[in-house]
Protein backbone atom coordinates (compact mmCIF):
# COMPACT_ATOMS: atom_id res chain seq x y z
CA UNK A 1 0.00 0.00 0.00
CA UNK A 2 1.14 3.37 -1.01
CA UNK A 3 1.94 6.20 1.71
CA UNK A 4 1.39 8.90 -1.19
CA UNK A 5 -2.56 7.83 -1.07
CA UNK A 6 -3.19 7.15 2.90
CA UNK A 7 -1.76 10.30 4.74
CA UNK A 8 -0.70 9.87 8.30
CA UNK A 9 -3.32 9.90 10.81
CA UNK A 10 -3.18 10.30 14.49
CA UNK A 11 -5.64 8.90 16.66
CA UNK A 12 -6.27 11.97 18.55
CA UNK A 13 -9.88 11.78 19.61
CA UNK A 14 -12.53 14.49 19.57
CA UNK A 15 -15.43 14.77 21.63
CA UNK A 16 -18.60 16.88 20.99
CA UNK A 17 -22.14 17.09 22.71
CA UNK A 18 -24.74 16.16 20.10
CA UNK A 19 -27.20 19.17 19.25
CA UNK A 20 -30.69 19.27 18.87
CA UNK A 21 -32.05 18.46 15.46
CA UNK A 22 -30.30 20.14 13.03
CA UNK A 23 -26.74 20.19 14.97
CA UNK A 24 -24.22 17.13 14.34
CA UNK A 25 -24.30 13.92 16.00
CA UNK A 26 -20.74 12.49 17.63
CA UNK A 27 -18.09 12.07 15.76
CA UNK A 28 -14.11 11.27 15.43
CA UNK A 29 -12.25 13.75 13.75
CA UNK A 30 -8.41 13.26 12.81
CA UNK A 31 -5.42 15.13 12.67
CA UNK A 32 -2.53 14.69 10.17
CA UNK A 33 0.58 14.50 11.99
CA UNK A 34 1.21 18.24 11.38
CA UNK A 35 -2.09 19.62 12.89
CA UNK A 36 -3.88 20.34 9.45
CA UNK A 37 -6.61 18.95 8.00
CA UNK A 38 -6.28 18.26 3.75
CA UNK A 39 -9.60 19.73 1.89
CA UNK A 40 -12.74 17.56 1.22
CA UNK A 41 -11.29 14.44 3.94
CA UNK A 42 -13.97 13.59 5.65
CA UNK A 43 -12.01 14.02 8.98
CA UNK A 44 -12.13 17.95 6.96
CA UNK A 45 -15.66 18.33 6.90
CA UNK A 46 -16.71 16.77 10.19
CA UNK A 47 -14.50 19.27 11.68
CA UNK A 48 -16.44 22.13 9.44
CA UNK A 49 -20.18 21.22 10.80
CA UNK A 50 -18.75 20.67 14.39
CA UNK A 51 -17.39 24.37 14.31
CA UNK A 52 -20.64 25.72 12.90
CA UNK A 53 -22.63 23.38 15.05
CA UNK A 54 -20.39 25.20 18.37
CA UNK A 55 -20.98 28.76 16.40
CA UNK A 56 -24.87 28.68 16.80
CA UNK A 57 -24.50 27.44 20.42
CA UNK A 58 -22.99 30.24 21.04
CA UNK A 59 -19.85 28.59 22.77
CA UNK A 60 -16.94 29.88 19.81
CA UNK A 61 -16.58 32.99 18.54
CA UNK A 62 -17.97 33.37 14.90
CA UNK A 63 -14.99 33.90 12.36
CA UNK A 64 -15.72 34.43 8.28
CA UNK A 65 -12.76 31.96 7.18
CA UNK A 66 -12.79 29.03 10.10
CA UNK A 67 -9.40 27.59 9.92
CA UNK A 68 -9.60 23.82 10.22
CA UNK A 69 -5.99 23.52 11.20
CA UNK A 70 -6.77 25.65 14.18
CA UNK A 71 -9.34 23.46 15.25
CA UNK A 72 -7.48 20.98 16.06
CA UNK A 73 -5.45 23.09 19.11
CA UNK A 74 -8.63 23.92 20.03
CA UNK A 75 -10.10 22.56 22.96
CA UNK A 76 -13.89 21.55 22.72
CA UNK A 77 -16.42 22.78 24.92
CA UNK A 78 -17.34 20.28 28.13
CA UNK A 79 -20.12 17.75 27.41
CA UNK A 80 -23.31 19.57 28.94
CA UNK A 81 -22.88 23.09 27.14
CA UNK A 82 -25.83 25.88 27.01
CA UNK A 83 -27.59 27.01 24.49
CA UNK A 84 -26.95 30.57 25.59
CA UNK A 85 -23.68 31.85 26.16
CA UNK A 86 -22.12 33.11 29.64
CA UNK A 87 -20.88 35.88 30.53
CA UNK A 88 -17.12 35.52 31.85
CA UNK A 89 -16.52 37.86 35.00
CA UNK A 90 -14.46 39.93 33.24
CA UNK A 91 -17.61 41.10 31.45
CA UNK A 92 -19.67 41.23 34.99
CA UNK A 93 -19.41 43.75 37.30
CA UNK A 94 -21.31 43.04 40.37
CA UNK A 95 -20.92 46.27 42.51
CA UNK A 96 -21.37 44.16 45.45
CA UNK A 97 -18.03 42.03 45.57
CA UNK A 98 -15.98 45.58 43.66
CA UNK A 99 -13.76 46.54 46.38
CA UNK A 100 -13.79 50.20 44.82
CA UNK A 101 -17.40 50.30 44.95
CA UNK A 102 -17.41 49.29 48.53
CA UNK A 103 -15.05 51.92 49.81
CA UNK A 104 -16.05 54.74 47.43
CA UNK A 105 -19.94 54.30 49.32
CA UNK A 106 -17.81 54.33 52.89
CA UNK A 107 -15.58 57.10 52.19
CA UNK A 108 -12.57 54.92 51.91
CA UNK A 109 -13.24 53.82 55.61
CA UNK A 110 -12.41 49.26 55.58
CA UNK A 111 -12.45 47.00 58.34
CA UNK A 112 -8.91 46.79 58.24
CA UNK A 113 -8.86 50.84 59.38
CA UNK A 114 -11.06 50.30 62.16
CA UNK A 115 -9.32 47.24 63.32
CA UNK A 116 -6.34 49.70 63.30
CA UNK A 117 -8.06 52.10 64.56
CA UNK A 118 -9.38 50.33 67.69
CA UNK A 119 -5.66 48.78 68.32
CA UNK A 120 -3.89 52.33 68.29
CA UNK A 121 -6.47 54.14 70.54
CA UNK A 122 -6.08 51.29 73.17
CA UNK A 123 -2.70 51.56 72.94
CA UNK A 124 -2.36 55.16 73.63
CA UNK A 125 -4.68 55.47 76.26
CA UNK A 126 -2.76 52.66 78.11
CA UNK A 127 0.61 54.51 77.13
CA UNK A 128 -1.08 57.78 78.37
CA UNK A 129 -2.53 56.52 81.28
CA UNK A 130 1.03 55.15 82.44
CA UNK A 131 3.34 57.64 81.09
CA UNK A 132 0.83 60.54 83.00
CA UNK A 133 -0.52 58.48 85.83
CA UNK A 134 1.47 61.22 88.92
CA UNK A 135 1.34 63.92 86.98
CA UNK A 136 -2.57 64.60 87.47
CA UNK A 137 -3.01 65.45 83.61
CA UNK A 138 -5.28 63.24 82.97
CA UNK A 139 -9.02 64.43 83.65
CA UNK A 140 -10.67 63.10 86.43
CA UNK A 141 -7.21 61.40 87.85
CA UNK A 142 -6.65 62.11 91.62
CA UNK A 143 -3.75 63.94 93.88
CA UNK A 144 -2.28 60.19 93.42
CA UNK A 145 -2.28 59.91 89.77
CA UNK A 146 -4.89 56.32 90.34
CA UNK A 147 -8.24 56.52 89.46
CA UNK A 148 -11.17 55.71 91.86
CA UNK A 149 -10.83 51.22 92.35
CA UNK A 150 -7.51 51.47 90.73
CA UNK A 151 -4.49 49.37 92.07
CA UNK A 152 -0.75 50.11 91.62
CA UNK A 153 0.51 46.90 89.60
CA UNK A 154 4.51 47.58 91.27
CA UNK A 155 4.48 47.22 94.99
CA UNK A 156 7.27 47.16 97.48
CA UNK A 157 6.86 44.03 99.91
CA UNK A 158 8.40 43.47 103.41
CA UNK A 159 9.16 39.75 103.25
CA UNK A 160 11.27 37.87 105.36
CA UNK A 161 13.02 41.31 106.82
CA UNK A 162 14.07 42.31 102.98
CA UNK A 163 12.22 44.83 101.08
CA UNK A 164 11.05 43.81 97.69
CA UNK A 165 9.44 45.00 94.57
CA UNK A 166 7.40 42.79 92.05
CA UNK A 167 4.43 43.65 89.60
CA UNK A 168 1.58 41.91 90.79
CA UNK A 169 -2.21 42.07 89.35
CA UNK A 170 -4.89 43.38 91.44
CA UNK A 171 -6.33 39.73 92.06
CA UNK A 172 -3.33 37.92 92.31
CA UNK A 173 -2.78 36.10 95.96
CA UNK A 174 0.20 36.34 98.26
CA UNK A 175 0.70 32.93 97.95
CA UNK A 176 1.23 33.02 94.25
CA UNK A 177 3.24 35.88 94.23
CA UNK A 178 5.41 34.13 96.96
CA UNK A 179 6.03 31.11 94.90
CA UNK A 180 6.08 32.34 91.40
CA UNK A 181 7.37 35.74 91.45
CA UNK A 182 9.68 35.97 94.35
CA UNK A 183 10.91 32.22 93.94
CA UNK A 184 9.66 31.59 97.68
CA UNK A 185 8.59 27.89 97.11
CA UNK A 186 8.47 26.83 100.73
CA UNK A 187 4.60 28.40 100.49
CA UNK A 188 2.92 25.09 99.24
CA UNK A 189 -0.64 25.26 96.95
CA UNK A 190 -2.20 22.51 98.39
CA UNK A 191 -6.94 23.26 98.31
CA UNK A 192 -5.87 27.28 97.07
CA UNK A 193 -9.66 27.41 98.99
CA UNK A 194 -8.14 28.06 102.64
CA UNK A 195 -8.97 24.57 103.60
CA UNK A 196 -5.81 22.88 103.20
CA UNK A 197 -3.34 25.28 104.96
CA UNK A 198 -0.36 24.11 103.34
CA UNK A 199 -0.13 27.44 102.01
CA UNK A 200 -0.01 29.05 106.10
CA UNK A 201 2.28 32.46 106.28
CA UNK A 202 3.00 34.67 108.83
CA UNK A 203 2.02 38.16 108.43
CA UNK A 204 2.88 41.01 111.53
CA UNK A 205 3.78 37.62 113.42
CA UNK A 206 0.02 35.98 112.88
CA UNK A 207 -0.51 32.96 110.82
CA UNK A 208 -2.74 33.37 107.69
CA UNK A 209 -3.74 31.12 104.51
CA UNK A 210 -1.44 33.03 101.50
CA UNK A 211 -4.15 31.61 99.43
CA UNK A 212 -6.97 33.40 100.60
CA UNK A 213 -5.27 37.00 101.07
CA UNK A 214 -4.37 39.64 97.82
CA UNK A 215 -1.15 40.42 97.89
CA UNK A 216 -1.80 44.78 97.47
CA UNK A 217 -3.23 44.36 101.03
CA UNK A 218 -0.31 43.31 102.68
CA UNK A 219 1.45 46.79 101.65
CA UNK A 220 3.89 47.69 104.89
CA UNK A 221 2.98 44.27 106.90
CA UNK A 222 5.79 41.95 107.55
CA UNK A 223 5.42 38.34 105.39
CA UNK A 224 7.23 35.64 107.53
CA UNK A 225 7.51 32.43 104.86
CA UNK A 226 9.30 29.63 106.14
CA UNK A 227 12.30 30.52 104.22
CA UNK A 228 12.88 33.36 106.91
CA UNK A 229 12.87 31.31 109.82
CA UNK A 230 16.05 30.57 110.14
CA UNK A 231 18.63 33.23 111.87
CA UNK A 232 22.54 33.19 111.26
CA UNK A 233 22.41 29.49 110.52
CA UNK A 234 20.91 28.60 113.36
CA UNK A 235 17.28 26.35 112.98
CA UNK A 236 14.41 28.01 114.39
CA UNK A 237 12.91 25.55 117.45
CA UNK A 238 10.24 23.89 115.64
CA UNK A 239 12.35 23.11 112.64
CA UNK A 240 15.13 21.48 115.25
CA UNK A 241 12.12 19.45 117.13
CA UNK A 242 10.62 18.52 113.10
CA UNK A 243 14.52 16.89 112.52
CA UNK A 244 14.56 15.33 115.97
CA UNK A 245 10.99 13.95 116.00
CA UNK A 246 10.59 13.16 112.28
CA UNK A 247 6.95 14.09 112.35
CA UNK A 248 6.28 14.19 108.63
CA UNK A 249 5.58 11.53 105.98
CA UNK A 250 5.58 13.17 102.81
CA UNK A 251 6.34 16.41 104.11
CA UNK A 252 4.30 18.48 101.74
CA UNK A 253 2.18 20.12 104.57
CA UNK A 254 5.18 20.64 106.95
CA UNK A 255 5.64 24.05 105.65
CA UNK A 256 2.13 25.09 106.70
CA UNK A 257 2.52 23.08 109.84
CA UNK A 258 5.95 24.71 110.72
CA UNK A 259 4.36 28.16 110.33
CA UNK A 260 1.15 27.50 112.29
CA UNK A 261 3.56 26.00 115.34
CA UNK A 262 5.79 29.28 115.29
CA UNK A 263 2.72 31.25 115.54
CA UNK A 264 1.58 28.93 118.23
CA UNK A 265 4.60 29.08 120.47
CA UNK A 266 4.72 32.94 119.79
CA UNK A 267 1.38 33.02 121.66
CA UNK A 268 1.38 30.11 123.86
CA UNK A 269 5.26 29.09 125.23
CA UNK A 270 3.84 26.49 127.16
CA UNK A 271 1.05 24.68 125.22
CA UNK A 272 -1.15 21.33 126.30
CA UNK A 273 -0.97 18.77 123.67
CA UNK A 274 -4.44 19.33 123.69
CA UNK A 275 -3.86 23.11 123.07
CA UNK A 276 -1.92 22.45 120.46
CA UNK A 277 -4.14 20.11 118.48
CA UNK A 278 -6.50 22.91 119.18
CA UNK A 279 -4.45 25.46 117.23
CA UNK A 280 -3.30 23.11 114.86
CA UNK A 281 -6.79 22.12 113.81
CA UNK A 282 -6.50 24.78 110.79
CA UNK A 283 -4.06 22.49 108.92
CA UNK A 284 -4.59 19.17 107.14
CA UNK A 285 -2.17 16.07 106.66
CA UNK A 286 -2.74 13.90 103.88
CA UNK A 287 -0.70 11.01 105.45
CA UNK A 288 -2.99 11.58 108.35
CA UNK A 289 0.39 11.35 110.52
CA UNK A 290 -1.03 13.31 113.39
CA UNK A 291 0.12 11.50 116.35
CA UNK A 292 4.03 12.76 115.42
CA UNK A 293 3.04 16.13 114.50
CA UNK A 294 1.86 16.78 117.94
CA UNK A 295 5.06 14.93 119.15
CA UNK A 296 6.87 17.73 117.00
CA UNK A 297 5.12 20.19 118.25
CA UNK A 298 5.84 19.54 122.09
CA UNK A 299 9.40 18.82 121.21
CA UNK A 300 9.57 22.54 119.83
CA UNK A 301 7.66 24.06 122.50
CA UNK A 302 10.85 22.38 124.80
CA UNK A 303 13.54 24.00 122.88
CA UNK A 304 11.97 27.33 122.76
CA UNK A 305 11.55 27.41 126.48
CA UNK A 306 15.81 26.29 126.34
CA UNK A 307 16.65 28.80 124.44
CA UNK A 308 14.70 31.72 125.85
Amino acid sequence: MSSKNTPAVSRERVRTASVAKDGPSVVEAGASGSGALEPGQPEERAATALRQALGRLHCLPRTASPEPAGLARTPIAPYYVSRQRRPTPKEVQIPMLDAEFIQSRRGGFTRRKFIKGVIAAGATVSASGYLFRGSGLLAGAPAGGLAQGAVERLVALEVNGQQRRVDVMKQETLAMTLRYKLGLTGTKLGCDRAECGACTVLIDGVSHYGCSILTHSVRGRAVTTVEGLEQDGRLHPVQQAVIDEGGFQCAFCAPGFVMSMVAMLEKNPTPTRDEAAEHLAGNLCRCADYDKILNTAMRAAELSRSRA
